[in-house]
């Protein structure tokens, strides 16, 4: 979903400029969640600035630099640090693209190539003391299915784990989007998302003003399927939710349930 967001965004006119998980901004957030109560999170607003003004500072055909509108789509793992993204720019408005759980994990199962023990967010169960997220999911899950005692993350099934880890990346937007206030984050559901991009989040969140002809543009480059680049994949845009939640296991349905449907 954050993908065909970034091309919506890419597809509105030479004046928008989109970095689709660029290396720069999630080195700042992510050396912040390694480093847990010991990160000094105002340098690392600081920091993050830095590197947004570098990389708004584009040149072509060796003129000056053009105005543009600038966005950033974040890998998913830098929403545990999303709060550092509103100190660096506590006017700027966000947006927190969710799913219906199961086709989230058949996503990231398939990118294992249908082993969980293979995916990005099972194989960091043995970082989990670095996000609160996690340990907060365990206590809750614990009241609710292990007599009071927070559920131990050793004894979770791959499925299990990569559906915790899903989940505290949904508290921590959560989180942030409640203790900010005021409207800057908002959530957009995949259902449906680029019409409501077009029509809602880019005129009104973002200020961003499209004409006739950038809504078609966007339109028709959506119909390519998002995890391509732009024009680059043939074939029209389905959404693929019925397809993954009758391939995924009944393991996955259970885990996305009991650990991601709370969130």
């Amino acid at each position: 979903g954050s993908t065909l967001a970034a091309n919506s965004l890419a597809a509105a006119g030479e004046h928008v400029r989109v970095y689709s998980e660029s290396a720069p901004p999630i080195g700042v957030l992510s050396g912040c969640v390694s480093a847990g109560d010991r990160c000094d999170r105002d340098a690392a607003a600081a920091l993050l600035r830095d590197v947004v003004l570098l990389m708004s500072r584009v040149r072509e055909g060796g003129g000056p630099a053009r105005r543009r509108r600038l966005f950033f789509k974040i890998q998913s793992i830098g929403s545990h640090s999303v709060d550092v993204v509103t100190r660096a720019f506590p006017t700027t408005p966000w947006i927190f693209v969710y799913r219906d759980p199961t086709p989230v994990m058949m996503s990231h199962i398939k990118n294992g190539r249908g082993d969980a023990s293979n995916t990005n967010c099972a194989r960091g169960r043995n970082k989990f003391h670095s996000y609160p997220q996690i340990s907060q999911l365990m206590i809750e899950d614990g009241k609710e299915n292990s007599n009071g005692h927070p559920t131990d993350v050793r004894k979770l099934t791959a499925e299990e784990y990569c559906a915790v880890h899903l989940a505290a990346l949904c508290r921590s937007a959560i989180a942030e989007r409640l203790r900010q206030g005021g409207g800057l984050g908002r959530f957009a559901n995949y259902n449906n998302l680029v019409k409501d991009l077009v029509t809602d989040f880019f005129p009104n969140h973002f200020k961003l003003e499209l004409t006739k002809d950038m809504e078609d543009n966007i339109y028709e480059v959506t119909k390519n399927y998002s995890k391509g680049r732009v024009g680059s994949m043939a074939g029209e845009f389905k959404d693929d939710t019925k397809k993954k939640e009758t391939a995924a296991s009944q393991e996955i349905k259970n885990a996305a349930e009991r650990f991601m449907m709370p969130s």
